[in-house]
């Protein structure tokens, strides 16, 4: 099973707002001002893609659908506009990487996750919507890294801890928490009532296709580090014959390992995680 066989997430902004309005019960008589703070973000270049201009039309993919999710959840704590935009870009891969594991079946996570020890995580975050106010004033590098997360049953530990670890921007009495399998398991329903056609499933997978395109990417990025570390200064790295190498299986392998139960229809057994994935989240 490779990342070729899944079927791509595409929405149009009509999708996009219906979805966003039934899982913040949007009055039908508040839709226009609604559409006009998602219009808002739009003009911020928020999410990457989806101001394409007068006369084009967005298509909107599962990562583009819940950096809209997760701001409209900030715009429901306070924050501004363009704060919100400035956290979610500054830290979106972590927070994609968090969601992902939210995302999956208990039994999916248990065989594939090595991040957390649990799927039932949070979003954590120390705003400080008067930055520009304060006495340190705004810098550029204040929100990088500055979302956490974290198991839901480890936050009272976390909350002690993170005043040693001190704190970049904000205060440790001041915290946004957002409870990443609830809201995942929620948006899924919604998304199913405006369209059935995409499953919980087809999210995952376009998520778990990110996620093993960075890791590749990361493992390259490592090996040239090491050639460099190793080679004598002053001299081009010494070429050498590659080495058979065992390779961990990636997500997808694994994904498509779990759905092998010794024989039997293939066709059919590799819908078995993707039914899976959404049963965890029906």
């Amino acid at each position: 099973m490779s990342s070729s066989d899944l079927k791509p997430v595409e929405l149009a902004y009509a999708d996009i707002e219906r979805v966003l309005a039934r899982l913040n019960r949007i009055a039908d008589d508040k839709r226009t001002a609604f559409k006009a703070r998602l219009k808002h973000l739009q003009r911020l270049g928020f999410p990457a893609g989806a101001n394409t201009g007068t006369g084009k039309r967005a298509v909107y993919d599962a990562d583009m659908l819940f950096q809209l999710v997760m701001a409209v959840e900030l715009i429901q704590c306070g924050l501004p506009p363009k704060l919100i935009v400035t956290v979610l870009k500054d830290n979106w891969q972590a927070t994609q990487h968090g969601l992902l594991f939210a995302m999956v079946s208990d039994e999916l996570f248990e065989r594939l996750a090595p991040f957390f020890e649990s799927p039932d995580l949070a979003w954590i975050i120390q705003p400080e919507a008067l930055r520009e106010l304060s006495t340190e004033g705004v810098g550029e590098f204040d929100y990088k890294e500055a979302v956490s997360i974290k198991p839901v049953s480890d936050l009272s530990d976390y909350f002690v801890k993170q005043r040693e670890w001190g704190i970049v921007v904000g205060d440790g009495h001041r915290h946004i928490v957002l409870h990443l399998r609830e809201l995942a398991g929620r948006l899924f329903r919604e998304l199913d009532a405006v369209r059935p056609d995409i499953t919980g499933g087809d999210v995952v997978y376009e998520f778990l296709a990110r996620f093993e395109h960075h890791q590749e990417r990361m493992r390259e990025l490592s090996a040239i580090f090491d050639k460099k570390l190793t080679s004598p200064e002053g001299e081009p790295p010494q070429a050498s014959k590659p080495k058979s190498q065992k390779r961990s299986p990636t997500l997808f392998e694994r994904m498509a390992s779990l759905s092998k139960d010794g024989g039997g229809d293939q066709s059919a057994n590799d819908q078995e995680p993707r039914d899976e994935v959404k049963r965890g989240n029906s």
